[in-house]
C-alpha cells in the first residue's frame, strides 16, 4: 500500500475503531524500514510463522514518522486494540487486504483514490487470481 493510499484507508479506519489511540503496527523483521517507523530498534516478535517488529501508536502514525512514501515503509499489518479490523500487506504478496465491519468495508469501497474491491473469503491470494490488474507486468 502506497503512502497516500495508506493515510486514506487510516482516516475511514479510525472512524470504525473505539481505539484509534492504541493500534499495532507489525513490521516482518526482514524490512529494513522498521526503525525509520519509531526511530528505536525492537526485538522480533513471531506472528504466525514469521519474525515481526510491533510497535504501538495512534491511528495518525500510519501517516507520520514512516519515512520515505514507498509501499516498504508501510507495517505489513496493523490493527487497533479492539481488533475493529485489520490490515494486511504481507511483503511476498502485490495486494493489500482489509478485514472489517461491513459499515468499514462499504465506506472504504467509495474511496476514489484506492483501487478497492469486495473479496470472496475463499478468494486466492495468488497473482493468477488477479481478474483486475495486468499480471503480464508481474
Amino acid at each position: 500500500m502506497k503512502f497516500d493510499e495508506a493515510v486514506e484507508v487510516g482516516k475511514v479506519l479510525a472512524g470504525h475503531t473505539t481505539t484509534p489511540d492504541v493500534c499495532f503496527f507489525a513490521f516482518t523483521a526482514l524490512d529494513n524500514m522498521v526503525e525509520s517507523f519509531c526511530g528505536v530498534a525492537s526485538r522480533p516478535t513471531k506472528v504466525g510463522k514469521r519474525p515481526f517488529h510491533v510497535f504501538t501508536g495512534r491511528i495518525g502514525r500510519i501517516a507520520s514518522s514512516i519515512g520515505p512514501p514507498i509501499a516498504l515503509s508501510r507495517p505489513n499489518l496493523w490493527w487497533p486494540q479492539d481488533a475493529a479490523w485489520c490490515v494486511g500487506s504481507d511483503i511476498d504478496l502485490m495486494t493489500t487486504y482489509v478485514g472489517a465491519s461491513r459499515g468499514c468495508v462499504e465506506q472504504l469501497l467509495a474511496l476514489h483514490s484506492i483501487e478497492a474491491m469486495r473479496v470472496p473469503e475463499d478468494q486466492s491470494i495468488l497473482r493468477s487470481a488477479d481478474t483486475v490488474n495486468d499480471r503480464d507486468r508481474y
